[in-house]
């Protein structure tokens, strides 16, 4: 193995079950020997962090590089191989199950046997649109009709024909629905600063296409759901909310249906649901958001993956609702799980997704005055490893470290905090000047011992965002109604909860820039 952290992870990304199972398995199949497959096992999942030597000298004599390298490379192998035998309680896995029985069946010469199957896996391929599927099941058929050499296939033949012919049709309606997604997705992912004029005259040359005015030209469940998703993003990078939502809407209606599909695929319908769940959050429509987060954790979830995908999308919404909804209660409850869930799930997370929920639970936390809470989860957000796939969050963390030392009274290191930190943001942006100012009013408080002095500061500082909040509100600048909030509670005099209810500002945290809509369609 090139990697000696490949074999690690895949250990430590196995279910409990999954672990039991191999071992199993491993004692059946691996007749002696079992044993130095499952104790370089037991070794590896033993280590937080892989360390090869530590391993090595486990395995005395047998530890020899060649030999060791060897021994890791086969229980990968078999690993795979137990995985693959396990996975076998999903739909595509059955029909897919079904097609290599008629290869071995067709193999023997057992024709009959094989259309059987071919039968069988052919309804369920075109009940779940598995057009790729489809394509193989008839060139199966096809090879079926000529190995036969049976003159009534003649027929059949022609229409095998006609049959492969429009599922290429189909397949290539797919493919161009879902070129276009992806091009609008990498876009979006290469800035998260919410609209552009040269976003959207990125988007031209592929949008005026004839196949995008109307959804009766994509001709597929899958298909239709990207030429929604299509306009969805279209319309948020427009700025146009209302449409976005009807775009998203119109998404969800497809699934709910067709409800085979969310059998089969239901990450895809809970995705929709945390789409348009996203958008409601930025006109304000917080019953339609409980209603959503409702029909999500009734979501089942049938593996690890699917478990990553409800916990992720599940504690944005509630960390937003919670950021943005009054009415929401209940923090006590649902915190502790979040703390749970991302140290069991963290290193599987999507990286963007990962850091604005960092983000979330700082904002969280400072805005109800929990500033050594929200200092931790800063730090988390700040030294994470791919820090920069949210350039966005990095930066108001940095302007805001500043902030939370000082309410702690590190007073101590605001010089410091001061210099770094405007160095860093200038070598990623051009510093814009409400962000200069913030960090020179919070290098002057400490020194400012006149209470007079430090309210009429923090007033000016105040009055400066909202000035600049209205000249730029094309251009929207993260975390800027955060600041607005923490103003207020130091210019009142009053706990930050009660600022926050007082507040004319509405916290617009993460939204604009959480709710994009993950790359998911990937049906065959």
């Amino acid at each position: 193995m090139k990697n000696p952290d490949y074999l690690h992870e895949l250990i430590k990304s196995l279910t409990s079950i999954e672990k039991r199972i191999f071992k199993l398995n491993s004692k059946r199949h691996v007749i002696g020997k079992q044993n130095r497959y499952v104790r370089l096992f037991d070794s590896i999942n033993k280590c937080t962090h892989y360390d090869e030597k530590i391993v090595k000298e486990e395995f005395g004599s047998h530890s020899k590089t060649n030999t060791f390298a060897s021994l890791k490379s086969q229980l990968y192998e078999l690993i795979l191989v137990s995985l693959r035998s396990n996975n076998n309680d999903n739909i595509k896995s059955n029909v897919e199950n079904l097609v290599k029985d008629v290869e071995i069946l067709k193999n023997k010469g057992l024709y009959e046997q094989s259309r059987r199957r071919l039968h069988k896996a052919k309804k369920i391929a075109q009940k779940y649109d598995l057009l790729s599927i489809l394509l193989n099941i008839s060139y199966l058929e096809r090879e079926v009709c000529l190995s036969a050499k049976d003159r009534k296939d003649n027929s059949h033949i022609e229409q095998i024909i006609a049959e492969s012919s429009s599922i290429s049709s189909l397949l290539e309606n797919v493919y161009f629905y879902r070129n276009v997604y992806d091009r609008i997705y990498l876009v979006v992912r290469s800035d998260y600063s919410g609209t552009s004029k040269k976003k959207i005259n990125s988007l031209e040359k592929f949008t005026d296409d004839p196949r995008l005015q109307s959804i009766d030209r994509a001709l597929s469940f899958e298909a239709k759901i990207y030429y929604c998703l299509i306009h969805a993003q279209i319309c948020v990078l427009k700025g146009d909310r209302s449409k976005a939502i009807e775009a998203y809407e119109q998404q969800l209606s497809l699934w709910e249906n067709n409800s085979h599909q969310i059998e089969y695929n239901p990450n895809g319908y809970l995705k929709a649901l945390a789409n348009c769940a996203g958008l409601c959050f930025e006109i304000g429509q917080f019953d339609q958001v409980h209603s959503y987060l409702k029909k999500i954790k009734k979501i089942p979830t049938r593996s690890v993956y699917d478990e990553i995908e409800h916990f992720q999308n599940r504690v944005h919404i509630e960390l937003l609702l919670a950021l943005n909804d009054p009415s929401y209660e209940g923090h006590s409850e649902w915190l502790p799980k979040i703390y749970y869930g991302l140290g069991k799930y963290s290193s599987k997370l999507n990286p963007s997704r990962l850091l604005a929920t960092y983000y979330n639970l700082l904002i969280l936390h400072f805005i109800k005055g929990n500033f050594q809470d929200s200092l931790h989860w800063l730090n988390e957000l700040l030294s994470h490893r791919k820090r920069q796939t949210r350039n966005d969050l990095v930066v108001f963390a940095h302007l805001l470290e500043p902030v939370i030392h000082y309410e702690l009274g590190n007073f101590g290191l605001i010089e410091n905090l001061y210099r770094n930190n405007k160095r860093f943001i200038s070598q990623m942006k051009e510093l814009n000047s409400i962000e200069f100012e913030l960090l020179s009013v919070i290098r002057r408080l400490p020194s400012l011992t006149s209470k007079e002095r430090r309210h009429a500061t923090l007033v000016k500082l105040r009055n400066n965002i909202e000035i600049f909040s209205e000249t730029n509100s094309d251009k929207p600048v993260l975390g800027l109604q955060e600041l607005i909030i923490w103003l207020d509670y130091k210019i009142y005099d009053s706990n930050s909860e009660t600022a926050t209810k007082e507040s004319p500002a509405k916290i617009d945290n993460t939204i604009k820039y959480n709710c994009l809509p993950n790359k998911q369609y990937q049906y065959s």
